[in-house]
């Protein structure tokens, strides 16, 4: 079971009213890659068997430093939001054909061109 349902995501940075089918495939695919990545495969795998146990940390919680700060953290659910909506922003924009990938066109509205893509996917990466 994923780690961040769709409702989850939207809640914490919107994306489009048709991304749902996208979104899930992503957020799969952005766990099970990135955030093994992150948080190593052991304990990405311990957290998704029994996510129960790791409810602060899935959904942020306040705690006191050593310092004595106080310090909030908003959770993996909130980071890996982030890098599901930077993936999307990418891969949105690009269909898959019989003869490669190509750029979605509508009447209504132009593509963004690759470097506003990226620029976008940097800033939902920069978290």
């Amino acid at each position: 079971m994923a780690l961040l349902t769709y409702a989850q995501l939207n809640a914490i940075t919107p994306l489009g009213p048709n991304a749902e089918a996208t979104v899930s495939r992503l957020i799969d695919e952005v766990e099970n890659t990135q955030m093994r990545d992150l948080l190593g495969a052991p304990f990405l795998f311990a957290v998704q068997d029994a996510p129960e146990a790791y409810t602060d940390l899935l959904d942020g919680a306040t705690f006191t430093n050593a310092a004595g700060y106080t310090v909030k953290q908003r959770g993996l659910r909130f980071v890996l939001a982030y890098l599901v909506k930077s993936e999307y922003v990418i891969q949105s924009a690009a269909i898959d054909t019989a003869t490669g990938y190509a750029f979605k066109k509508r009447n209504e509205a132009d593509p963004i061109d690759s470097r506003a893509r990226r620029d976008l996917m940097d800033s939902a990466r920069s978290i």
